[in-house]
């Protein structure tokens, strides 16, 4: 229970929720459907601003062109980018590793976007989840990712992202058995 409290606590102070901790009852547990969680109604100029930010970057990337892609990305030390269990920090660290482990057009591919829920968590944060897909000669990986944004002065900055392989299960040799009569 005191996780929960202190990841609440900690959104709250970070500025992702706006209501007032008291919405919390102990008594509810992890099940509560605190008020500091609670989503905002989406206002539809940030929607379509977060949603062309992404467009954006997708085009970029097809483009071949990663420094416009990164251009969304909050230009700081604080950026955090998570993949394949490591997280690297910051804009020019997270540039690095895009230009390492996608140095030719061939190893970008095609990157497709789908699937975007954009969640208002307050009037100066969101979080989005989707799906991409790099389409390239030999293979097609593919993901989820999720992006918190935070409304700057530039407007929406991508503060942290985190995309994750989709990873095609093992077969079990178990199932080419026939079943028992």
């Amino acid at each position: 229970m005191s996780h929960v409290l202190t990841l609440l606590l900690l959104v709250y102070s970070a500025g992702l929720g706006q209501h007032p901790i008291s919405d919390f009852d102990p008594a509810v547990g992890t099940t509560c459907s605190c008020g500091v969680l609670s989503s905002y109604s989406i206002n539809e100029d940030d929607s379509t601003q977060i949603r062309s930010l992404i467009q954006m970057q997708q085009s970029a990337w097809n483009a071949g062109d990663l420094e416009k892609f990164m251009q969304p990305y909050w230009n700081s030390p604080k950026l955090t980018f998570s993949s394949g269990g490591q997280t690297t920090r910051g804009w020019q660290a997270t540039l690095d590793r895009y230009r390492k482990k996608y140095s030719s057009k061939d190893l970008m591919g095609q990157l497709e976007f789908s699937n975007l829920e954009i969640d208002l968590l307050s009037d100066q944060s969101a979080l989005v989840l989707g799906q991409w897909k790099l389409v390239r000669a030999a293979d097609q990986p593919h993901g989820n990712f999720t992006l918190v944004l935070k409304k700057m002065g530039q407007g929406w900055k991508i503060v942290h992202d985190h995309s994750s392989l989709f990873e095609e299960p093992e077969s079990n040799s178990n199932d080419d058995l026939p079943l028992p009569q």
